[in-house]
């Protein structure tokens, strides 16, 4: 068995040629395809195609993008820096339950579908949110449901700094 591979693409640097190449793919122009070392050529299809402009999408907007095995794991640093949060955080959403991890030692190692699926949620949860202010600007009743949210999010923040 092969160990789980995480891969980090930074654009910083790149430039020239291969800024325009990037930005061919994430613009979607023409077919994707594969050519192999010898020569053949062979359609990538939808899923390797939109995985892959994606991610050329990223690029092209400056982002470094990680590129990981399911099942690889991460150190708390590199979860950090895969959610944009900080080291601190991601400690204590392991110690919350939000982050599945495997203790090495004194260390951790948290799996990548388990950070995956804690940044869709949270941007889920932020969809909803603009959502709902968006909502709240339009209809008077929204708005008693929009200050008891900001409420509760402010007694968490204030639970969080109590403890």
């Amino acid at each position: 068995m092969q160990p789980a591979r995480v891969e980090v693409f930074d654009p910083a640097g790149e430039g020239g040629e291969a800024e325009k190449q990037v930005r061919s793919v994430a613009e979607g122009r023409g077919d994707l395809v594969i050519r192999t070392s010898d020569g053949v050529e062979t359609a990538a299809g939808p899923l390797l195609s939109r995985a892959v402009r994606t991610v050329a999408a990223s690029l092209a907007e400056g982002r470094a993008v990680i590129v990981a095995d399911a099942s690889a794991t991460v150190s708390p640093a590199e979860a950090s820096r895969m959610l944009g949060v900080s080291r601190p955080l991601v400690t204590r959403w392991i110690a919350e339950g939000l982050l599945a991890d495997s203790p090495v030692g004194a260390h951790h190692r948290i799996l990548v579908e388990s950070v995956a699926a804690l940044l869709s949620a949270r941007q889920r949860a932020g969809y909803q949110a603009m959502a709902l202010l968006e909502a709240a600007e339009k209809e008077p009743e929204t708005s008693a449901r929009v200050d008891g949210a900001r409420a509760r999010a402010r007694a968490r923040i204030a639970a969080r700094q109590t403890t």
